[in-house]
């Protein structure tokens, strides 16, 4: 079906082309055979000038030569003319008034008066393209229908290098502020549809088109008259537009089918959201909505937020209890090689579940009042979670753990590390993360962990590098191994020349120093191939991956 839609287009842009070239065809005959007619008229009146007069064609050519040529005649043919005898024929005509009869020569009305030729094509190719373009607005607004949004998305396995986006994660990875949500839609079609129409796919492919600057759409049908829609990776701001453009372009699709379709036919609810919200709750708001447009007589569609109150989504003693009771989840992040595809190292990220917000990423609490007790249990949960995930696989991979601030201080933390932990990181080649912003700060409170690591052979990656500047004193610590770019530094860094110059130089530097450069939140092969041309020599993001709960299910597309 959706070769047919394509065919079906090109058809008709085949047609339109055609009509459009007919319309200047005729247009341009039209004002030929205006001018052709006034040359004629003015021959007319010449003939007629020189009757009057009573002038010898003969005996006072040089008069007739003048005034002639002031009608823009010739007596004779031009001699170049000779030059141009293959592309244009200078015409003959005989004019004559009463008894006078005058053979004058004149070039075509197209030559004569080529400027209005081009002045006449020229609008009509302005007035198609504005055409076209107010077409493109008025008719093609964008629709999109959705499946039920789900709390986690399975890695999509495509063939080709570009994966689709989640910004919103991604945004939660790395700290970024998140300005963006998905749009989870209900939909409901007061219309009858033909038994034979294949609805679902009829409503994705008309979706995908109108919604193609978005990483993801998708739909579910729910029945005949009910369709969900999510729209993802949508700007806060641009929220209420899309909403009315769902509502316009589902109006649009269904009107492909029945032409007696009003808008008031077609009413949505709306719920948008941040990633890992809980499913019902989503429906339920967007169920909610969907009444609130069914009421309203003017306004067709509805949209209700769930409200993400970072302060107030968990306390700290919540993600202590939780953590006692298993109610958190590990996924790994690869980090690749972009030259080779090879994984160089996985980076562990806790999620915790909490109702109803579902899981929640640590930006939600990580950076709350933990003490040192209650962030030496968050910590000591996620080690020897991932002792005993990593143990039951084959996998030798490098695992790079984030840790709460305090822990970094804490000697009994160490103590502890080194008991349970140091069989297990000397084989499993244990690594830790700590911020460039806290490694500058704090060197002289961490050098218990660094004697600690250093002993057990482990080593540290610098995260969230912002500049060059701190370089020099990074490299200059023997545990460090590596440094993470800033997600500020990499998201969009091949729209931004500024970026680029501070990774640039950063590379530069860090090569001097043998130290290598990691990139994270990489989302487009744009932005991963300008790292490469950076010198970034490997590099992570939902480009690449989702996070995985089993570390070894990672393959570089």
């Amino acid at each position: 079906m959706h070769k047919a839609f394509i065919k079906l287009g090109k058809q008709k842009k085949i047609m339109y082309l055609t009509s459009f070239l007919l319309v200047v065809i005729i247009f341009n005959v039209l004002l030929n055979n205006t001018l052709h007619k006034k040359i004629h008229k003015n021959g007319q009146q010449l003939t007629q000038q020189i009757y009057e007069l009573q002038i010898n064609a003969n005996a006072d050519k040089e008069i007739v030569q003048a005034l002639v040529q002031s009608k823009g005649f010739m007596l004779t043919a031009h001699s170049n003319a000779e030059h141009f005898k293959y592309l244009v024929n200078i015409q003959h005509d005989v004019f004559s008034y009463k008894t006078l009869s005058i053979s004058l020569y004149h070039w075509p009305a197209w030559v004569e008066q080529a400027y209005l030729f081009l002045l006449l094509n020229l609008i009509m190719l302005g007035a198609a393209s504005w055409w076209v373009r107010w077409w493109k607005v008025i008719i093609n607004k964008p629709t999109a229908n959705i499946p039920l949004p789900r709390t986690q998305t399975k890695a999509a396995k495509k063939p080709s290098t570009q994966i689709a986006t989640l910004n919103c994660e991604v945004k939660s990875m790395y700290g970024a502020t998140t300005a963006r949500h998905s749009l989870f839609a209900i939909v409901k079609c007061d219309c009858v549809f033909d038994e034979n129409t294949d609805i679902q796919a009829s409503f994705k492919v008309m979706i995908a088109k109108y919604f193609k600057e978005l990483p993801s759409v998708s739909v579910n049908l729910f029945d005949a008259n009910n369709v969900a829609i999510t729209l993802n990776n949508i700007p806060v701001e641009k929220l209420d537009t899309y909403s009315e453009n769902l509502h316009e372009c589902v109006y649009q699709i269904c009107r492909r089918y029945r032409s007696t379709v009003k808008r008031k036919n077609i009413k949505v609810g709306l719920c948008d959201y941040r990633y890992a919200a809980e499913q019902p709750v989503i429906f339920k708001l967007a169920k909610s909505a969907l009444l609130f447009s069914e009421k309203n007589v003017i306004q067709h569609w509805h949209r209700l937020t769930l409200q993400h109150d970072q302060e107030k989504l968990i306390s700290c003693g919540q993600v202590i209890e939780n953590i006692k009771k298993k109610k958190f989840i590990l996924f790994f992040q690869p980090l690749f090689m972009i030259t080779s595809g090879d994984i160089v190292q996985h980076e562990v990220l806790i999620r915790i579940r909490q109702q109803p917000h579902g899981l929640l990423a640590a930006r939600y609490f990580i950076n709350q009042g933990f003490d040192n007790l209650q962030a030496f249990e968050l910590d000591k949960a996620v080690l020897l979670q991932v002792k005993k995930l990593i143990l039951t696989e084959p996998n030798e991979l490098a695992v790079s753990i984030n840790l709460h601030i305090s822990n970094w201080f804490n000697e009994k933390f160490w103590d502890w590390f080194v008991t349970n932990m140091q069989a297990f990181t000397k084989e499993r080649k244990l690594q830790f993360e700590i911020s460039e912003a806290d490694f500058i700060k704090y060197q002289t409170k961490l050098t218990y962990a660094f004697e600690k690591l250093t002993a057990l052979k482990s080593v540290v990656v610098i995260d969230n590098v912002q500049s060059v500047e701190h370089i020099d004193q990074i490299a200059s610590q023997p545990i460090a191994s590596a440094i993470k770019l800033g997600y500020a530094l990499v998201h969009n860094v091949d729209e931004k020349a500024q970026q680029q110059k501070q990774v640039k130089n950063i590379v530069a530097q860090s090569k001097l120093l043998n130290m290598p450069v990691y990139a994270v939140g990489v989302e487009t092969q744009k932005e991963l191939l300008m790292l490469a041309k950076l010198g970034v020599v490997a590099a992570q993001g939902f480009y690449f991956s989702e996070p995985l709960q089993e570390y070894t299910h990672a393959t570089f597309y």
